[in-house]
């Protein structure tokens, strides 16, 4: 079932959980907006996860296969390959069954949120997405993993 951003947890006095820190994320961020995607990266990399940005469907297929993220953030609008077709691939390889893959993407309308469930997207978020949010759904997602898995 698709989650909303609004799912985020928080802790008992409202503030912000940061992501786990015995556990280092493998991110993988996919937009054709060169400038976002390495923004989003370098932001990852600074909450100390090994992220990764391309700029292409194609480049989302080669990188998600050789570097086996735990988290792939994918544009749905991408030249060469669209994101839906890329989650859909990604989710027909034994690697790509347990990836977070969530949808961050200018298109929020009912439509294109049933296209990314479809597609195997467990979230679809619309950009701008709120750091702070997206930092909460992160947390979210990683106490759900065993640590050092």
């Amino acid at each position: 079932m698709q989650q909303t951003a609004s799912d985020g947890p928080s802790d008992k006095k409202g503030m912000s959980l940061k992501t786990n820190e015995a556990y280092k994320s493998r991110i993988l961020v996919v937009d054709d907006n060169q400038d976002s995607a390495t923004s989003l990266a370098a932001m990852f990399e600074m909450l100390d996860h090994d992220a990764r940005a391309v700029f292409d469907g194609v480049a989302a297929m080669e990188t998600a296969a050789s570097f086996r993220p735990d988290v792939v953030l994918l544009d749905i609008g991408l030249p060469k390959m669209n994101g839906l077709a890329v989650a859909r691939k990604i989710r027909e390889q034994s690697w790509g069954q347990t990836m977070f893959l969530i949808a961050v993407t200018g298109w929020g309308d009912e439509e294109h949120r049933r296209q990314s469930a479809e597609a195997g997207f467990d979230l679809h978020l619309v950009k701008p997405v709120d750091p702070t949010a997206l930092e909460n759904v992160l947390a979210q997602h990683q106490r759900k993993l065993p640590l050092g898995e």
